[in-house]
Parts: structure tokens; C-alpha cells; sequence
């Protein structure tokens, strides 16, 4: 019985994971008002014609064709005084937050641009899809 108990623990992550492929990110801001700031949703990259972000406030595309940069970057998730950040760094690693950020043109030829917080094994998936779709305008940069 224990050992059945034990097999559901470790198996539990794997199933949530095969539940849900798509993992969430959170739009934390740019120009675009609906949907609003701190919106939890996904992003959809097999779309053949655009970049989807959906959430249960809406989604909005973004044409690949009118994507004019992006990039990804890591920030440390807690900034410490100087003694404080050597003390936690010779117990542990530091934290990190992973954003996205892209820019496009819509269909107004107004520039627009969204921010996105991202899972940590997100940025290669991304990258993997917007050079794809994207060539020539790719700058990815993982910056630590």
C-alpha cells in the first residue's frame, strides 16, 4: 500500500505535465489594455499565420510576418543588500524570473509590444518556433 502511495506521488507531476503541454505564462504589460496586466494565459505557437495569447479575459494574434523584435531575458526574482546576497548565494542559487518580450507592427501600422513571464524551460521553445517563423529578425538573448 505504501509503496502504491509513494509510485502516485512521483507520478503526479509527470501526469499534470501530459494534462497540460502548454505551460502558462503571464502577460505582465505593454501596450495592449485588453487583456489586462497580470493575465494568466498561454501562448499558442503552432498557429501557421500568427503568435496567439490566450486567456479567459480574450486572446490576441500577433502576424508573424509584422513581428519586429523579441527577446528573452532572466532577472533575479529578489535583489538583496551585498551581505545578504553572499550569505543566500553560499546556501543556495539565486532566483530567477524569465521574461518574453515582443514588438509588432498591427494591422494600423501602430507599433505594439507585450511582455510576458515565462516558465524557465519556455525561452528554447520559443526560440525554436519564432526563428521558424521569424528569420532574419530573431534576438534571443538569455541574459543571466
Amino acid at each position: 500500500m505504501r509503496s502504491l502511495f509513494c509510485l502516485f506521488i512521483m507520478l503526479t507531476p509527470a501526469l499534470t505535465a501530459l494534462a497540460d503541454p502548454t505551460p502558462n505564462v503571464t502577460y505582465t504589460g505593454g501596450t495592449i489594455t485588453t487583456p489586462a496586466a497580470e493575465t494568466v494565459g498561454t501562448l499558442d505557437l503552432s498557429l501557421p499565420d500568427a503568435l496567439r495569447f490566450r486567456s479567459t479575459a480574450g486572446s490576441v494574434d500577433i502576424p508573424w510576418d509584422s513581428i519586429q523584435s523579441w527577446d528573452c531575458s532572466a532577472q533575479l526574482a529578489h535583489h538583496l543588500g551585498v551581505l545578504p546576497t553572499i550569505a543566500v548565494s553560499l546556501v543556495r542559487k539565486r532566483q530567477r524570473v524569465h521574461y518574453f518580450r515582443v514588438v509588432w507592427w498591427d494591422q494600423n501600422q501602430n507599433v505594439q509590444g507585450m511582455l510576458f513571464e515565462i516558465p524557465k524551460q519556455f525561452p528554447n521553445i520559443l526560440e525554436t518556433a519564432l526563428e521558424a517563423h521569424v528569420p532574419g529578425k530573431s534576438r534571443l538573448q538569455l541574459q543571466h
